[in-house]
């Protein structure tokens, strides 16, 4: 079984200075290019200054105001020597869901969303939360397919488990195997009673999947979800972002890193966990990676 190596990021705030106009078409009541707008902040990447030589840190970024959305992304080897705000020019005032996603040599390393209030110019400061292998990446795999990796997680502890052991706390989810012979597919479920928790948000980049519009319908499982959406052929794939409410008030989002769906089968995903009843993946920290994958030395919790 083979994992990507991820890059754990901490590290204090990087000032992005350039101008960009989004991938969509502004509408005529759209700021000048100088003019308002949301002037935004995101912290570097950890090991990463102007003097790097072999990492390719790429920021992605997405605006969203209902159904306007503003994204785009910039490499810093191109705003490394340019100062100023990255200035996202919005046609109208008022709150915006603002998202974006670092990543380096081509893999996730940062995520984070949060509601920005515009109003004229507005600078807005945006925390990411670090994919930290420790702390915010596990493999499962469904029960006796891959002798040695658990079945079973607990998404803010980060404790693993088989099934039938009672963990405490206990677990979240579960991996199992679709029955289905010409559509084999991982899926994660409630443990231990399937309850309609989990919801698809869509498969792409992290960025772009971080709020759950209004109406979004929850199932029992990943695989439901996704065949609710795609189809009954859909399997789990790499880069399906789902939501999965574990409570009231927290709600987990993971993207799959990695799905095998014959053979011995797993799965292999990053998470981030909000804890604060949000509709929007706010950066949060879980307990483990407070105690864990925390640098700073300030709880986050």
């Amino acid at each position: 079984m083979v994992k990507k190596n991820r890059l754990a990021v901490y590290g204090g705030v990087f000032i992005l200075g350039l101008t960009l106009t989004s991938c969509n078409q502004l509408p005529p009541t759209a700021r000048s290019v100088n003019g308002s707008g949301l002037s935004l902040s995101v912290p570097v990447p950890e090991g990463v200054s102007a003097k790097f030589t072999l990492l390719t840190p790429v920021l992605q970024y997405r605006v969203a105001s209902g159904a306007e959305v503003f994204n785009g992304s910039v490499s810093l080897s191109q705003i490394q020597s340019i100062a100023g705000p990255l200035n996202i020019n919005l046609p109208h005032d008022g709150p915006w869901l603002v998202s974006a996603e670092w990543l380096v040599n081509g893999i996730p390393a940062d995520i984070g969303a949060d509601v920005a209030t515009v109003t004229g110019n507005t600078a807005f400061s945006l925390n990411l939360g670090t994919l930290n292998t420790a702390c915010y990446a596990v493999s499962i795999a469904n029960p006796g397919s891959n002798a040695g990796v658990p079945d079973t997680f607990n998404f803010d502890n980060d404790l693993v488990a088989y099934s039938g052991i009672t963990l405490v706390p206990p677990a979240d989810v579960q991996c199992l195997l679709g029955t289905d012979p010409l559509y084999p597919s991982v899926y994660l479920q409630h443990y231990p009673v399937p309850v309609p928790v989990i919801a698809y948000l869509g498969n792409g980049n992290w960025v772009d999947f971080t709020d759950i519009p209004p109406g979004t319908v929850f199932y029992n499982d990943s695989l439901t979800a996704k065949r609710a959406a795609l189809g009954s052929t859909a399997v789990m794939a790499v880069d399906d972002v789902y939501a999965i409410k574990l409570s009231a008030l927290t709600t987990a989002w993971i993207q799959v890193d990695q799905a095998v769906n014959t053979g011995a089968t797993y799965v292999h995903f990053l998470f981030r966990l909000n804890r604060h009843g949000a509709s929007y993946m706010k950066f949060d920290v879980t307990l483990a990676g407070d105690a864990a994958c925390n640098s700073s030395g300030v709880s986050l919790y």
